[in-house]
């Protein structure tokens, strides 16, 4: 998967913003996504209009649900961390049988085999070290975000 990823961002020379992996529990795939700078400040311009309208909304005298809703409409932090949003959605995937544990200790192997990797996934990035990858946890598909480790 990180292979057919690598071979996409130098076959299109694309200057990664953000990498992530993320597994799909519904259906049982392990995706990887790219974004670039422009489509992460693009998405997150989008994000700001749409939330500003529904965080209004939510502090209004009231508004029973409120308070409930409102971790949904924080502020963007200034970069797009919504996978589905990435400019290379699914640019490799795979599948796992049905009996596949996505644990810990998986998660943990995949951030190590991202890092691996991740000198090629960074050859066309015009700042190697504000790159930021991301592996999904169970609970989020963002999950565990991190610069590039030196060694």
């Amino acid at each position: 998967m990180l292979k057919e990823s690598i071979a996409l961002i130098e076959k299109e020379h694309i200057d990664v913003y953000s990498f992530g992996i993320t597994y799909d529990v519904y259906n049982r795939w392990m995706v990887a996504c790219i974004d670039t700078e422009e489509n992460s400040l693009l998405a997150i311009s989008q994000h700001r209009a749409f939330a500003r309208k529904h965080f209004n909304d939510l502090i209004q005298p009231g508004n029973q649900l409120g308070y409930d809703m409102l971790v949904h409409w924080g502020a963007a932090t200034g970069r797009n961390t919504s996978l589905g949003d990435y400019r290379y959605h699914r640019v490799a995937e795979h599948q796992y049988p049905d009996d596949f544990s996505y644990d810990k200790a998986f998660i943990m192997d995949a951030i190590r085999l991202v890092i691996s990797y991740q000198d090629r996934i960074t050859t066309y990035s015009h700042d190697q070290d504000d790159v930021v990858f991301s592996c999904g946890t169970a609970e989020d598909e963002y999950g565990i975000s991190w610069y590039r480790v030196r060694s």
